[in-house]
């Protein structure tokens, strides 16, 4: 198991992302169900999941697979996330329609349930030339980030957290 979660809508249900796909339990870990499963070995290997009121939130070494019907169905987020791998996922428990996302290619921020996502932060782990700065026909969008986790404050819903190589930071306005 990689990753634990309490359905907010329901603190009954508990979901565990496995490296064999996605399981829940609807009686606080009585009995386990498996709900996803991927197309591929990459897909199965689940790292982070959220429940929130409107959707599940799957985090794979594929990418972001989302479902709003309660893991009836799952849609890939073909967006810029893509399919870089998925290291954590986070939000704003006073509303949950804000969502972070730590991904190899970034942080991430949703404020419509995952509808539609902003990079807001890139670290990269290459370093720097002698001039001090990147090659310039690096495609930032595929260059690896050394990003390792995004927390969502708690009493607070314009304060995140995350961490990466070179330590921990915070942003105080989303």
């Amino acid at each position: 198991v990689l990753s634990l979660a309490i359905d907010l809508s329901n603190p009954n249900t508990v979901y565990a992302a496995t490296d064999n796909g996605l399981y829940r339990s609807n009686n606080l870990g009585g009995r386990w169900e498996i709900i996803f499963r991927g197309k591929n070995s990459i897909e199965n290997q689940c790292t982070s999941v959220i429940g929130t009121s409107s959707a599940i939130f799957l985090g794979t070494k594929a990418g972001l697979f989302i479902s709003r019907d309660n893991g009836r169905s799952w849609s890939k987020d073909d967006g810029e996330i893509d399919s870089n791998i998925i290291l954590n996922i986070d939000f704003v428990s006073q509303k949950d329609t804000i969502i972070y996302l730590a991904a190899a290619n970034g942080i991430f921020k949703s404020l419509d349930s995952g509808k539609n996502w902003e990079r807001i932060f890139l670290s990269y782990s290459r370093e720097k030339d002698e001039t001090g700065s990147l090659d310039e026909d690096l495609d930032i969008s595929r260059e690896p980030s050394d990003i390792r986790f995004v927390r969502a404050g708690v009493n607070n819903i314009n304060l995140v957290y995350f961490s990466c190589a070179k330590g921990v930071y915070k942003s105080l306005d989303q």
